[in-house]
């Protein structure tokens, strides 16, 4: 019996490890893109002029691309959905992350008058952990084995 819970434990102890280790392998693949997110917005509203809620979306959606391919190959290995779908799944969790990290944009700048930059890093911090934690659950799932019919 002993040898049991010891099992469970030593089982739940990996399990809580490789959720950490997944959510730093995913904090270290969304500081470089989001870095590149940042700078094409700064580009965008500071050199171009594009106004600052459509430079947040155009922004948001090229690295949201990249961050895709980066995530699926380094934090999430060995997921049970196929490119094209998990593609999907993907930019469907980006959308709702957009939509609400643009209003949030307008709230921080237009309401608060903050810098687009400090505005840009306090909105995505709120909307990274509910799309990190989506993609989890919904999107990157492993594939179960089918369970023997007894």
């Amino acid at each position: 019996m002993a040898t049991g819970t010891s099992q469970r434990r030593s089982r739940r102890l990996l399990r809580r490890w490789l959720n950490l280790s997944r959510f730093v392998r995913n904090a270290i693949i969304s500081l470089p893109t989001f870095l590149c997110d940042l700078i094409l917005l700064v580009v965008l509203v500071r050199l171009l002029a594009v106004n600052y809620m459509v430079a947040s979306v155009v922004a948001f959606l090229v690295t949201t691309i990249v961050s895709y391919f980066l995530t699926r190959r380094l934090v999430f290995r060995g997921s049970g959905r196929g490119m094209k779908s998990g593609l999907l799944y993907f930019l469907a969790i980006a959308a709702a992350s957009a939509a609400l990290l643009t209003p949030l944009m307008g709230l921080f700048v237009g309401v608060l008058h903050l810098d687009i930059v400090v505005a840009r890093i306090l909105a995505t911090v709120i909307v990274s952990l509910g799309g990190y934690y989506a993609n989890r659950y919904f999107n990157f799932r492993k594939k179960r084995p089918p369970q023997p019919q007894g």
